[in-house]
């Protein structure tokens, strides 16, 4: 290869050949080679935070925000919409910052990769896109106070700070007093409103280099990029200029400070080896402390491992109860010596991988860019990742130490703004009148629909009574339906019941002959008339399902724990799957307009919710015993299907089906409206509207209009100029309706008025550019990829609408949508919900 990348490295991970390259300007490249169909890309820098201010997660925001090259105000996301990419993101994390994207063919991976690359190193750094996505104070609006207002604000406020990641920011602080570690780099509520200007320009200037830069990427050939980001690599180093940030000061943290000051008793383990041998001790140690503290009496907190210099560090902390630090000095003792017998018993094994400790955070990511991130925090801290992917090595055990001390939060500040004041709102104001970003996309690469090789999306076809085919290529599964019919007297328990069974289903003495296929996933569909939960499990045993819930009811112990395992997730505030507000709210407000989605609702929206806490709440508990066991009799009498994935089915798979449990269909009444008070702990808002989408309507045209909507009125007048952190549109193909949300929202209720005029007083139809963007919005969320089974089933049972495929996307012309916008999204038509 002709270029200035110099290969210093190369080892084979999991059959996977992995190369490492320096760039002369001091930038690495891991590169994974591999025939993968999905491609990914990512690069990260050392961005230290020098307070608590979230100076690197605001310059994450701008990056996003428009570059030399490509100056719409929402380039990246707008990019990776053009593109049907996967996966398009930046992550604020301690000491760097990164960002990664997905693609499915290499057109649009080098597409993606031009708009970042750009993006990364020539953003325009618009100081009105500043007050936009990080903090800007304003007067308030319909007689409310005046108020801070921006994404980044309004993200904080949604996503507060782990109780486990304040105390390891105070350990730093007490044992590395200089460590940029103990800053939120993502920034505090309280500590936000200070952030200048000024200083993201120039952390960007200082840190945004190639000598600071890693990448990382998943491909068959390494010369594309390595080219591309050579020459941007060149064309950065050009444009450099030699002034850096202000000199370094000591800031207050900000965080969850109490009225009392709190103590902990801490203890600072590192472990002086920064390879292989170090992360496997680190995430061995971390394994068998989290083992041992279950079984003691008091709570423990331990920190996730971190590189440290040349090693790794991670924390342990124990709460004194008391309002000095005598209780922390004589819980330390203790803490310091059972430390040192865990050290000492602890084992190692295959499950203490590095890679398994480090792509923690990442699992829910796609594969091809979660192992990259995963190592990108040990590269910025100098580690050499190629140690992390070869072999494992001797097994020695490498030499660390402990430092022990107590930490507390007494004397400093806490986590609320204050409001803005006259001058901050005055001086915000007069920016804010300048004129917004481009919200052109023309500018960006585009690849039209008819030039894409789209899969078409499978059907499932019935082949015999109770048996199933999907005809899904590259899978060969055997999988069971137990299909659900919502029941008000039995909805309430669908849900937890799933959670019990996905952590507890092995403990269940049913018959050791009788296979116990994992929960793969659960979604609501339409079976004819009725509503249904469709749990689908991986694996066939007839009789499995009713043996299990008989098994339930019938053991004592078991259904003991179902309902403890049930009230530690209400105590938790975790009880449904649906823990944001905004979630809570869209399901309210299409239950109002859709029979699947008051089913859904029934199992995990806010009924489900008070029908639990009622029966928690009862003054019998053989009364609340009683309802159980009914719900789950209810529960136990499912239908059961086989669902073969795959070319076709065989004998044997006719003669498993008719070996299913005996079924009988019953007439299922409809769901009863229920009345719930819900108390939204947040200042911010959630608010959902949500239009019924006929049988009869085109699918392709309403999942046309709802990506539009999405990207051309929502993401720019909701979350950019309105501050909320969430936005949303879009047709839901399942719960045959339309629905539009915000989340963290700082307006109050004129947002859900404005949300329920929005398509026919404002909505105009777009131009070519803009419907073809709206097209293949629609492909990215409904593309087919087989390797995700539960995703492939899920969109191949939605009933009455199926996702659209290629052919009808294209067919979608502006005038359908103006028509159906007009037609179908009225403000009479539709249902809202506030909370």
């Amino acid at each position: 290869m002709t270029s200035p990348w110099r290969q210093i490295g190369a080892v084979d991970h999991d059959g996977v050949h992995c190369t490492f390259w320096q760039h002369p300007t001091g930038a690495t490249h891991l590169h994974r080679h591999t025939d993968d169909p999905d491609l990914g890309f990512g690069m990260s820098f050392r961005t230290p935070a020098v307070d608590d201010s979230g100076l690197p997660h605001a310059v994450e925001h701008l990056i996003g925000t428009g570059s030399r090259k490509f100056p719409m105000s929402s380039a990246l996301l707008t990019a990776a919409y053009r593109s049907c990419s996967g996966f398009m993101n930046g992550l604020s994390e301690t000491g760097r910052t990164s960002y990664a994207f997905t693609a499915g063919d290499p057109h649009d991976y080098a597409d993606l990769l031009d708009v970042l690359l750009d993006g990364l190193y020539h953003p325009l750094l618009r100081r009105r896109d500043f007050l936009r996505e990080a903090c800007r104070a304003t007067a308030g609006a319909d007689g409310s106070s005046a108020q801070w207002r921006g994404i980044v604000h309004s993200e904080l406020a949604l996503k507060s700070e782990p109780p486990a990641q304040w105390f390891t920011r105070l350990a730093v602080r007490r044992f590395r007093p200089d460590d940029p570690a103990q800053y939120r780099h993502e920034g505090t509520p309280g500590g936000l409103p200070a952030l200048e200007y000024e200083s993201c320009a120039a952390f960007h200037e200082t840190y945004y280099r190639p000598e600071g830069a890693h990448s990382f990427a998943s491909s068959p050939d390494a010369e594309p990029t390595l080219t591309a980001l050579a020459a941007a690599h060149a064309d950065r180093s050009g444009t450099i200029k030699q002034h850096g940030m202000p000199p370094h000061r000591k800031a207050l943290l900000h965080g969850p400070v109490r009225t009392e000051p709190r103590y902990w008793a801490a203890v600072q383990v590192v472990i002086s080896d920064s390879d292989r041998a170090g992360w496997t001790e680190a995430a061995a140690l971390a394994a068998a402390l989290t083992a041992d503290r279950r079984s003691r009496d008091f709570h423990w907190t331990i920190s996730t491992p971190a590189p440290f210099g040349a090693g790794v560090v991670l924390y342990v902390g124990s709460p004194a109860d008391g309002v000095d630090t005598a209780q922390a000095s004589e819980q330390l003792r203790g803490l310091e010596a059972t430390i040192r017998d865990v050290q000492a018993n602890r084992t190692l094994s295959e499950d203490n991988s590095p890679l398994e400790l480090l792509g923690a955070p990442y699992r829910t990511m796609p594969p091809s860019i979660s192992w990259g991130l995963a190592l990108a925090g040990p590269r910025m801290a100098g580690h050499a990742p190629l140690t992390l992917l070869g072999p494992r090595g001797s097994g020695r055990t490498p030499p660390s130490r402990m430092d022990l001390g107590i930490v507390t939060d007494a004397g400093l500040p806490g986590n609320d703004p204050g409001e803005p004041t006259r001058t901050r709102i005055r001086k915000d104001a007069t920016v804010w009148r300048s004129r917004p970003g481009s919200q052109d996309a023309s500018g960006l690469p585009l690849r039209p629909l008819i030039a894409r090789s789209i899969p078409t999306q499978p059907v499932v076809e019935q082949t015999a009574p109770g048996l199933e085919l999907l005809p899904l290529d590259g899978q060969s599964r055997t999988l069971t339906h137990v299909l659900l019919t919502v029941e008000s007297a039995s909805a309430f328990l669908i849900d937890p019941l799933v959670r019990f069974l996905r952590t507890a289903a092995r403990k269940i003495p049913v018959p050791t002959c009788m296979p116990r296929p994992p929960l793969l996933t659960r979604t609501a569909i339409v079976r004819g008339a009725a509503a249904t939960v469709d749990l689908l499990f991986d694996g066939w045993s007839p009789h499995f399902w009713t043996a299990l819930l008989t098994t339930i009811i019938d053991t004592p112990t078991v259904r003991d724990a179902l309902v403890a395992e049930i009230t530690r997730t209400l105590r938790r505030r975790s009880f449904t799957l649906m823990t944001e507000t905004h979630e809570l709210a869209d399901s309210a407000a299409v239950a109002r307009v859709s029979p699947v989605g008051a089913a859904q609702d029934a199992v995990t929206g806010m009924p489900a919710m008070a029908r639990w806490q009622s029966l928690t709440a009862a003054e019998s508990t053989d009364d609340s015993m009683t309802a159980l066991t009914a719900a789950l009799r209810q529960l136990a009498d499912a239908e059961v299907r086989l669902l073969i994935v795959g070319p076709r089915a065989s004998s044997t798979h006719v003669r498993w089906a008719d070996d299913r449990p005996a079924w009988t269909a019953r007439p299922s009444p409809p769901m009863p409206p229920v009345c719930v008070e819900f108390a939204n702990s947040h200042r911010w808002h959630a608010h959902a509207t949500a239009w019924p989408i006929a049988a009869d309507i085109d699918a392709a045209t309403a999942a046309v209009l709802g990506a539009d909507l999405r990207r051309r009125y929502i993401h720019p007048l909701v979350r950019e100029e309105g501050g909320a952190y969430t936005a949303y549109a879009g047709f839901d193909s399942t719960r045959s309706a339309l629905v539009v949300y915000t989340g963290a929202d700082p307006c109050n209720a004129t947002r859900r008025r404005q949300l329920q005029l929005l398509p026919e007083s404002t909505y105009h139809p777009p131009d070519d550019d803009a419907l073809e963007t709206a097209r293949l919005m629609v492909v990215r969320r409904y593309r087919l990829d087989s390797s995700d089974l539960p995703l492939a089933v899920s969109h191949a049972l939605s009933a009455p609408h199926r996702p659209p495929g290629a052919t009808d996307l294209a067919t979608v012309t502006a005038a359908d949508l103006e028509h159906l916008a007009e037609s179908s999204l009225s403000a009479q038509q539709c249902e809202s919900v506030s909370l």
